[in-house]
């Protein structure tokens, strides 16, 4: 199920990307500094969150406009039960609605969001682990998917031609249970594992970039494309450095005397091999406080080194004995890192 759940993250990710696009063609065309950019991009949000929290909407306004009410009662006309609407804490511009079908076991999403609009989603989860997921959906499919969760994106579509379309493409395979019971836990931990994987796989790709660029024909060139895929390592680098930590809290366990020398007598990094290269790179200067010569040899090069690991060792020898760097442990998801503890110099 999470490959139908994950589609709102996959156009959240769009938008993100178009929105840069957009924002550098008009620094380019002014000269603007990139700092400003980043500056200005960052009050959007640039990250799309590797964990997400449904909240019940008990008023649910936006269900009252003419199209969205005539959606749901469409749905409802067609044989699914309607549940709770939620709003989604971390994607304050996303809102839905979640409905089952009790006969066929398929789940239908109702989603509005302020820039991409609405859509709908018919996702089943077979047992064998498999998932089928049609939407009418605008954006996504430019983004790459998971292995073994078929999308059939067919944009505008109504909801008969949606049925359609799934009744098509549908297993006779058993399913697993999905109600209105259930419906927020399964989207919450569906969404999570369907993030851990395109975490695990790199994050964003700049070929899935170019593939948003060159659906929206507005000419686009390379040098936009991989400033916006620049800015995007570098804020995932800075998401996955959160959330990775996060997790580690949350797993890991340590005396106090422990807890306490990792808050106040240096800091923790990750040090992970799927992480981009020269946003890796960047992270590591500002984590351990490089001088300027050291930053500049670092970042040329970082993008000859053999691995990740081998540019965080090359910055941890240029630590006395006394600070250098030592692994405490480490964590399999939003992204598989190690973490170390970074000593305060003179801590």
């Amino acid at each position: 199920m999470s490959t139908f759940l994950s589609i709102a993250g996959g156009i959240f990710i769009v938008l993100i990307i178009l929105v840069f696009l957009v924002v550098f063609v008009f620094w380019r065309k002014w000269r603007r500094f990139k700092s400003a950019l980043i500056s200005a991009a960052g009050g959007i949000g640039v990250a799309t969150p590797s964990r997400i929290h449904l909240t019940e909407d008990l008023d649910a306004a936006w269900l009252q406009g003419e199209e969205a009410s005539r959606l749901l009662e469409r749905l409802v006309r067609s044989g699914f039960e309607k549940g709770s609407a939620y709003t989604i804490e971390e994607m304050p511009p996303v809102r839905l609605a979640g409905l089952v079908h009790a006969k066929t076991g398929v789940c239908a999403v109702l989603y509005e969001h302020d820039q991409a609009g609405r859509w709908i989603d018919l996702a089943v989860q077979y047992e064998d682990g498999e998932e089928l997921t049609v939407t009418n959906a605008l954006h996504g499919e430019e983004m790459d998917h998971r292995p073994g969760a078929t999308k059939i994106y067919r944009p505008g579509a109504s909801l008969d031609e949606l049925v359609g379309e799934y009744k098509k493409a549908a297993l006779p395979k058993p399913k697993v249970r999905i109600d209105l019971a259930n419906f927020r836990t399964f989207f919450e931990e569906a969404y999570a594992r369907d993030m851990d994987w395109r975490a695990q796989k790199g994050g964003v790709s700049e070929d899935e970039i170019r593939r948003v660029a060159e659906k929206m024909g507005d000419g686009y060139g390379e040098a936009a494309i991989g400033q916006t895929f620049t800015v995007m390592k570098e804020r995932e680098m800075d998401q996955y450095h959160e959330e990775c930590l996060d997790e580690f809290r949350r797993t890991a366990s340590f005396s106090g005397a422990d807890w306490n020398r990792f808050d106040n007598e240096g800091s923790l990094v990750i040090v992970g091999e799927s992480l981009n290269r020269a946003a890796f790179a960047e992270y590591l200067t500002e984590q351990f406080e490089m001088s300027a010569n050291n930053t500049n040899k670092l970042k040329n090069w970082a993008p000859h080194a053999a691995s990740n690991q081998a540019i965080f060792d090359v910055v941890n020898q240029t630590r006395s004995e006394t600070t250098k760097a030592q692994k405490v442990g480490s964590v399999g998801k939003p992204a598989v890192v190690d973490i170390w503890f970074v000593p305060s110099v003179g801590g």
